[in-house]
């Protein structure tokens, strides 16, 4: 399956679309805006069960997904997207508190791209989504070091 992308109105450019799915408002509002910021359009989800269906009408270029989530957890959206043909090679980041290594074996093992720690470094997160989501790269502001 081709991944879908967006055009922005004012520019020629196609925007990576990300899925966002976090029950903590305040770290989805600023996953969102900064995500924005670097040039993606966002898409979000406040659980799981949303994150299931938000993802198969958006087909984004890739979800970033916490974990530990009330009623569906990250690890069951994971799972359910890998049962969904159009969904199954989405590129997927689990994003959580839990340094696990048990968990973070299951996310890999379920079919997880990535996973990353909170608190996470802005910088890492982008490089994170640079090497797994498809899409064009210039979008991404340039980076100082």
């Amino acid at each position: 399956m081709m991944s879908k992308v967006r055009t922005c109105a004012s520019c020629e450019a196609a925007l990576v679309k990300i899925l966002v799915v976090e029950d903590d408002l305040i770290i989805l509002e600023f996953l969102s805006l900064f995500l924005e910021s670097e040039g993606m359009d966002v898409v979000t989800a406040t659980g799981g069960e949303e994150a299931l269906r938000v993802a198969r009408t958006e087909h984004p270029n890739a979800v970033l997904c916490d974990l530990h989530m009330a009623r569906v957890s990250g690890l069951e959206v994971l799972h359910g997207l890998r049962q969904d043909p159009d969904m199954a090679d989405t590129p997927f980041v689990m994003i959580t508190a839990d340094q696990s290594a048990d968990l973070r074996r299951r996310s890999i093992d379920l079919g997880a791209s990535a996973f990353v720690v909170k608190p996470f470094n802005p910088d890492h997160l982008i490089d994170t989504l640079h090497k797994i989501a498809p899409g064009p790269r210039p979008l991404y502001r340039a980076r100082t070091n």
